[in-house]
Order: structure tokens, then sequence, then C-alpha cells
């Protein structure tokens, strides 16, 4: 019997009792960690699942699923990716890993991620982390994160990270206290956590502007940090990048090669 009214439903195994016979018929197995993120249950009857050692398909286990789908796709590519610890919030059991959104602009598939990642390898993320990334034009070399890094890059623009090293607090999943569980929103309470951000390193790229983050050639260099200059933009020291894929060269500009689907311009960095 159902709690309340609900959707009218069949199992897929009687879809074959209504094929005819001699019909042909395909099907595709696919490994549920890149697709199965059911969210059915609300936190009370998921706590009651999640005690008798069944799947609680609750908020939280759906929202660690997605986190979860797209660290394994990072690790199967080659990335050192922390793997997803045990927690339990508001009875609910969970794996809670470094919680990672790669926006459908960025890689929507893992064949144009790989594409995103000069070498996986140079990829570290600890199990604390948090990564999220957007925009179509972002090549990441090197990165070594233990805490939050968020990525914004606009149309008509373009990122690339030669290398970045990022340590801070962070964000974390902290559970609900009784109090909270009863005043909090239900989109908060119905997971029995909030996300706190405590720490957070942003970059953002503007529309028609090209970056490139290069920490390990301005430590290298002796730089005070690294300095960012976008086309169309002055630098302190008089050089002048002309807008668009035009560059005017010194020995402190260093050209980065030009992205496959980005709007053809270089783009560089004063070092």
């Amino acid at each position: 019997t159902f709690k309340s009214p609900t959707r009218l439903e069949c199992m897929m195994q009687d879809y074959a009792k209504t094929v005819p016979e001699g019909h042909k018929v395909g099907w595709t197995r696919y490994p549920t960690t890149f697709g199965y993120f059911p969210c059915k249950n609300d936190i009370v009857s998921a706590a009651k699942l999640s005690a008798s050692g069944v799947p609680p398909h609750s908020a939280s286990t759906s929202e660690m699923a997605v986190y979860q789908m797209h660290a394994t796709t990072l690790r199967r590519l080659g990335a050192s990716i922390e793997e997803a610890v045990p927690r339990s919030f508001r009875g609910v059991d969970v794996s809670v890993g470094p919680a990672i959104v790669l926006a459908a602009s960025f890689a929507p598939c893992a064949t144009l991620l790989k594409e995103k990642l000069g070498d996986p390898k140079r990829v570290s993320i600890t199990a604390r982390s948090s990564l999220v990334i957007s925009g179509i034009n972002v090549q990441i070399e090197a990165l070594t994160l233990d805490g939050a890094l968020v990525i914004e890059v606009e149309p008509e623009s373009s990122l690339t990270i030669m290398s970045l090293h990022v340590i801070n607090e962070g964000w974390s999943f902290e559970e609900l206290t009784d109090e909270q569980q009863q005043n909090e929103p239900e989109i908060i309470a119905i997971r029995g956590y909030k996300l706190v951000k405590k720490q957070t390193r942003t970059i953002r790229v503007n529309a028609g502007t090209h970056m490139v983050v290069d920490e390990l050639r301005a430590s290298l260099s002796h730089s005070k940090g690294l300095q960012s200059i976008s086309t169309g933009g002055t630098h302190p020291n008089g050089l002048t990048i002309s807008q668009g894929g035009e560059l005017r060269t010194g020995s402190d500009v260093r050209k980065v090669r030009k992205f496959k689907k980005s709007s053809g311009s270089d783009c560089c960095s004063v070092l």
C-alpha cells in the first residue's frame, strides 16, 4: 500500500510481456555510479531503511552520489582523487567524499573531460575538498586542491590553469540539530545537513577575457605572485595586449596554445 496517492507504475520486467513474439529487443547495461541517483524517500523513512541495511534513496544519498560520479570519472582518467568516507546525517548513512561538480558547459561527458586535462595524473584532490567548474574553454594542466575552489568562465572567454595549488578551510557538510531540523527550509531539512562555506578560492573569468594561471612559474621567477592580464588590458609595466588574437609579445609574455573551441584568440600571462 502507498502512504499517499501516487502515480501509476509498473515494473520494468513487465515490459517483456507486452512485446510481440519474434520482436527484437535490446538493452544497455550502465554502471549505477554514473546515473542511478534515486531521491524518493523522506528523511525519516530513509533513516529506517538505512538502519535496516536497505539503500535509503534519499536527498542526502542522491546528492552525494552526484559528487561521487564526477570524482569517479576523474579517478578513472588518472587523477588522484581521495575516496569517500562513511558518515551519517540524521540516521541516514551516506558516503562523503570530495564534492565535485563539473557543469555540462565544462565537460558533459568523459571524452570531453579528458581533452580538458593535460595530464590527469597532475590533478590531486583530497576527500574534504569541494570543486565546482563551469565554462566551455577551461583547460587544466596541473591542480592540487585541499579545500574549496570555484571556477566560472563566461562564454567567449578562456582559462588555462598551468599550475595551481589551493589550500584553505573549504566547505563542510554539518548535521542539523533537532531544533534546526524543525526550523530549516524544507530544501535543507530533507537532507539532514547544511553546507557551510568557510573559505573559498574563486577564479572568475569575464566575457572577452583570456587568462592563464601558472603559480609554479611565478614562484620559480621569484615573483610576488602571479600577474594575469586579459586581452585589451595594460599592465603596470606598460605592456599593452591588443584586443583579439593579435598579441604584442615581449620578454615577459608567454603565449599558450589556442583552445580548439574558443574564439581563436591566444591568451597570455605576465610573469
